[in-house]
């Protein structure tokens, strides 16, 4: 008769290996979108400057993948000149794009339209700039990451001490029966 404790044991580690893995993934994709975004920002920091001016600063409602309904998201359009020739962007910050009621208003409210900003630039392309020599995105990103690998850790514990538990119990209730 087979060990029913070493089989729930090795059920077990399938089955973690199988949801953690997946996570695990998620995780390394996102740190790896947040090194990108704070790399770009790092480069930055050589970045030439120049004086700019706000075109458009509003509040933008989109509808976000996978749910119902939609989040706010800061829209800020300026202008800027660099060697005699005229650039607009929207870009604020490296990484992907932060919004949300709390970020949103924050953001327009910073770069009021018509107002005068410091502008970044990158000098071997003036086409690509910032206003904000950051990655707001890699720090919620890495926070993200901290939070998944916290789960999935308590999970694993968790579920490695009911695999066991229930493993000795059915070993227990198994070695009472009578054998054949």
């Amino acid at each position: 008769m087979p060990d029913i404790g070493s089989l729930m044991n090795n059920m077990g580690g399938l089955t973690i290996a199988l949801t953690v893995i997946p996570f695990v993934i998620v995780a390394l994709v996102l740190l790896m979108i947040a090194r990108r975004g704070s790399s770009q920002a790092a480069a930055s920091k050589n970045w030439a400057t120049a004086n700019g001016r706000v075109l458009l600063s509003q509040i933008e409602m989109r509808r976000s993948s996978g749910h119902h309904g939609s989040s706010p998201y800061p829209v800020v359009v300026y202008e800027y000149e660099v060697m005699g020739r005229r650039y607009q962007s929207n870009r604020i910050s490296f990484g992907t794009e932060v919004g949300g009621s709390m970020v949103a208003p924050r953001v327009v409210n910073q770069y009021p339209a018509g107002s005068s900003v410091t502008v970044y630039y990158n000098p071997l392309n003036p086409a690509e700039s910032v206003l904000e020599q950051t990655s707001r995105s890699s720090r919620v990103l890495v926070w993200v990451v901290v939070l998944i690998l916290a789960i999935l850790l308590c999970t694993s514990v968790m579920t490695i001490g009911a695999l066991g538990f229930a493993g000795q119990w059915v070993n227990d209730l198994m070695s009472g029966l009578p054998s054949r």
